[in-house]
Order: C-alpha cells, then structure tokens, then sequence
C-alpha cells in the first residue's frame, strides 16, 4: 500500500485534530503497518505549502523512477474544509509552475468549524460505514462516523470525484487581477459572502457562531447590484422545475439585483443540516460532467417585495422562511410564489396547478460569470472561496468554471 501522508492543522475547528490524529489516526495506521508522514501546518496558508512540496517531491522521485507516474497521492486531511482548500490550492500553484497534476485521493476527518465535504459523505442519520473482520477490533464505535472515510479508503473500492472550481477575478480592461483561485466546497457572493466578511469584526466579542447571526442579520435586507451569465456545460444551462422536480432549459443571462448567490459542485449541504442544494443529492450529475448548481435569489421577482416601499425591509422575512426551510432536507427549493406574491411555506411539494414562479431558482452549469454594476456598491464585490474572501475590481467581474478532469489525475475524495 503506497505511503499516507497524514496533514494536521493544530488551530482548525475547535483545535482537536492534534489529539484526534495522535490516538484514533496513527494508531490504526500502525496496527494496519501502513507507513505514513505527518505534516504540522504552523501558520495561515501553510497547507498550501506542504502541497506543493509533496507535488514538486513526487516528481522528483517519478524522474529518479522511484515511483510509476500514475500513482496515487493519499492525503489525511486532519483539519476542516479551509485545510483541504488550503492544501489543495498549494497543489494547483505547483502545476501552474509546471508540475503534472497527478492523482491526489483526499481522506476527510470531521475536525473543522462546518465540515460540509464529511458531512456530505457521511450524513448525520446514514448508516455507518460496516468495518471488515481486519478493522472491527481497531475502532471504536464512537469513532466510527469521524473515521469513516479513512475506513472507506483503507478497505478499498472507489474514491468520489471531487470537482474543482477555478474563479479569476479581472479589472475593468478584462485582464486577469488575480491567478486562479480554486474551491471544492462553495464559491458564492451576495448574503453568504457577506456574512463571512462582515463577521470578522464581530470575532474578538463573539468567538462563537453568533457572530454569523449578527452577520446575517446585518445583510438580510442588502440588495446586490450585479448581473450574472451562466456559462453552459454540453447539455447547456438547466434550471430547476419544482412541479417536475427535474431540470429544464434555462436561461444563459440573470439580472439582479440579488440577495443569495451561491455554488457548488459535490456538497449539498454546508452544514449537517443545512441542506442548500439538494439537487446535487437527487439529480446528480454524472461522473466528470464539469458542472455547478447555484443557488439564487432574486428579491425584486417576489411581488410583494417589488410593491413594497422599503423593499429590504419587506424582503428580510421572506429571506429567512427561504433559508430556513433549507434545514428542512432542502424543503425550500419546493417553494411557489401564489397569484399575489404569497408563499405556502409548509409546502413540502409544489401545488398542482401552475401557480407562480419558484422561489428559489436553482440553475446547472459548466460556470458563471458575475459582474457588479455599481462600483459604489462595495458588498456586491466580495467572493467567498471556500471560506476565504477576495474583491472583485472596480468595473471588473469574477469567472468561475468548473475545472476540467480526466480519469487519471485530479483531486477524488473517500466517502
């Protein structure tokens, strides 16, 4: 079995990953004689460079001829999904500077503030993953849901893909302001982005997920000046039909202004609970498609919102019965607008007749591109990859597409 490498942020999460990798992760490892390196990231963006050593290493050993230029890197990644994030967008720094890609199999431990990949994975109420006569003896039945990935991985089978999204912010002239920035998780912009910028400030009074509260409370009523294009993928752009509960041809142009914009491409739910596109659970899209779903909401298309004198102030319950419902196994995706802008919001499924328009618009593509069209309007500059937050320039956009995949190099995932 080829070597572990085994990556331990000490300050992810609630700070457990040392103690977790010490005595449940190298334990197993050694009782299965499996030889492995641990990797301690010291500071901020230090995953990133323990990537692109072992990227640069593993090519270096491939022309020493140490190692077959197909074989897989294992990677346990003793954090959250900002550590993987990290480690993964150091990988793709070392290709930019020339190095093959290869085949990269990432384990996932629940050891994060979210951990939206495991808990896609592995779901709260899913069976837990059966241990084989070899590892029953060497876990623990407490352990099993943390470790479930490394189960899936050292028993055997097949890895999930696990797409990437690559978003390059431009200036007003169209030339790139920034390299590529990856994420395997979630790129957004409008309320979720803003959320995670403006709660920063709140971090030093409120070092719990009130802070998010107070955040979002900040925002709800923010409208978000931009335009979106939806790049189509080889089946084109799809959008999402609550009656038919399957997807129709879309449209290639979105005019805001906004109040949720958010994509994915492998997690239905950023939270265990929080179920925000659960598509990507019912209509999967098939192996390597290269496409996102994103998630919009576009206040001014409620009735009731457009004829109303202080729109923010009339659209902030309608945002929070919306996104509530996401914590009802995705029940807000179901959600139809009624003759004069009322919502059923107990709605579990979309009434029979044809009623209104989806509440929620929920769009399959290859990318997007996402153009503020007020330079005054700073919120509606911000982008969240993966947690982490960038500025699109005055009179620029951002482009996101979903990274090109081949059968034999990438980033898989074990779940």
């Amino acid at each position: 079995m080829p070597r572990y490498h085994v990556l331990v942020n000490p300050v992810s999460g609630a700070g457990e990953a040392p103690d977790f990798v010490e005595h449940r992760v190298l334990p197993l490892l050694n009782s299965l004689r499996i030889d492995y390196d641990v990797h301690v990231t010291k500071c901020m963006n230090d995953a990133g460079r323990i990537g692109r050593e072992l990227l640069f290493e593993r090519e270096q050993r491939v022309k020493e001829g140490k190692v077959a230029r197909d074989e897989v890197t294992t990677v346990v990644v003793g954090g959250g999904d900002g550590t993987a994030h990290e480690f993964m967008e150091g990988v793709l720094e070392g290709v930019r500077g020339g190095a093959p890609l290869g085949r990269w199999e990432l384990v996932t431990l629940p050891l994060g503030t979210a951990n939206a990949l495991h808990s896609t994975l592995f779901p709260p109420d899913s069976v837990p993953v059966p241990l084989t006569e070899r590892l029953e003896p060497l876990i623990a039945p407490g352990n099993m849901h943390a470790l479930a990935s490394l189960i899936r991985a050292l028993e055997g089978g097949a890895p999930r893909s696990l797409p990437v999204t690559q978003t390059t912010l431009f200036t007003s002239s169209g030339t790139p302001s920034s390299d590529p920035i990856p994420s395997h998780i979630v790129l957004s912009t409008a309320l979720h982005a803003n959320i995670l910028a403006d709660s920063e400030a709140f971090r030093a009074e409120m070092p719990g997920i009130e802070r998010f509260k107070r955040a979002a409370a900040d925002n709800i009523t923010v409208f978000f000046p931009a335009k979106a294009r939806l790049l189509p993928s080889a089946a084109g752009v799809r959008v999402y039909d609550p009656r038919t509960r399957d997807w129709k041809e879309g449209p290639e142009e979105l005019e805001g202004p906004f109040a949720y914009f958010l994509s994915v491409t492998t997690t239905p739910r950023l939270e265990p609970t929080f179920v925000v596109a659960p598509t990507l659970a019912r209509l999967p899209p098939a192996p390597h498609e290269g496409t996102m779903d994103i998630v919009v909401l576009r206040p001014m298309r409620d009735p009731h919102v457009a004829a109303a004198g202080d729109q923010g102030v009339a659209w902030a319950p309608r945002a929070k019965e919306v996104l509530g419902a996401a914590y009802d196994d995705g029940r807000h995706i179901a959600l139809l607008y009624g003759a004069e802008g009322t919502v059923d919001i107990s709605a579990r499924q979309p009434q029979k007749d044809p009623g209104g328009e989806p509440v929620v618009e929920v769009f399959r593509c290859a990318g997007f591109e996402w153009t503020p069209t007020e330079e005054g309007h700073a919120k509606s500059h911000i982008v969240c990859a993966d947690g982490s937050l960038y500025t699109v320039p005055p009179g620029g956009m951002a482009r996101a597409k979903v990274m090109e995949s081949h059968a034999g190099e990438g980033f898989w995932v074990w779940g």
